[in-house]
């Protein structure tokens, strides 16, 4: 039920914002050319993250209560990663797996899910193990809104394999992004790939109404737990989603690396 809920609303929104699943173009907006856009951008993640840090706060005191029995172990986990311009930042978020096995992930490597913890599955069903990026908002590292930062040990495999993969470091990454929204988790170098064309499709039409798009359709990924946390069905998975440029021009986002520039 709550798949199907998500389903819609993520239907609602796409049609709400003009994104159309057949062929998700906007029209080229001055915004990406605009200082303003990012200014006002920053404005609102801040604001919005001082907001939540009650909220944060709040769940930091329920979840030290919840771990020794449910998530024996820290509270927080914290890994390097690639942020705007390439520059390494810590990202925080609160833990969700055993340390057993930590670091031995490769780039191509599905997602271990027998470490996952009965509380962190929790976690992570819900986006709440993402909520303590609010503090990497804050500190300038990331957005409300961007392409995902990746590992910093799997960045030089991704810009080695997927052409344009260094685009997405021309922006904050976010703690949410439009890759999340129309694709999900990613846990190939295929998926990778994919989820590139659809950064980079976010960064030629970086503008509130495509942030909002975003925004409010993370409210369905968090009603849809099976698609949080990385298994079931994503939209693109129901329905692929062929990206083009937004000039009209039928252009491959694997090619826009070459003339795509935005300034943050």
């Amino acid at each position: 039920m709550r798949a199907a809920l998500a389903r819609k609303l993520h239907t609602f929104f796409a049609r709400l914002f003009g994104i159309q699943r057949e062929n998700p173009v906007l029209p080229r907006l001055s915004d990406i050319r605009d200082r303003s856009y990012f200014v006002s951008k920053r404005i609102f993640d801040v604001g919005a993250c001082l907001f939540l840090i009650p909220v944060l706060l709040g769940i930091c005191l329920v979840i030290m209560v919840l771990n020794p029995v449910w998530n024996r172990g820290p509270l927080f986990y914290v890994q390097r990663r690639a942020g705007k311009d390439g520059q390494e930042f810590p990202m925080v978020k609160f833990r969700s797996m055993s340390s057993e096995g930590h670091g031995m992930r490769r780039a191509d490597d599905p997602l271990d899910t027998a470490r996952i913890t009965p509380l962190g599955r929790w976690l992570r069903d819900y986006k709440i193990d993402e909520l303590p990026q609010i503090f990497n908002v804050l500190l300038g590292h990331m957005s409300l809104v961007g392409p995902r930062p990746e590992a910093s040990t799997f960045v030089p495999i991704y810009r080695d394999s997927i052409p344009g993969y260094g685009l997405r470091e021309t922006v904050r990454p976010g703690m949410t992004g439009y890759a999340q929204v129309m694709q999900g988790y990613t846990d190939s170098i295929e998926m990778v790939r994919r989820k590139t064309e659809l950064d980079l499709f976010y960064i030629r039409n970086s503008g509130w109404r495509l942030d909002l798009f975003v925004i409010l359709s993370t409210v369905g990924v968090v009603l849809s737990p099976r698609r949080a946390s990385g298994a079931g069905e994503t939209p693109a998975q129901q329905e692929p989603v062929p990206v083009k440029d937004a000039g009209n021009d039928g252009t491959d986002h694997h090619h826009i690396g070459r003339s795509c520039r935005v300034v943050q």
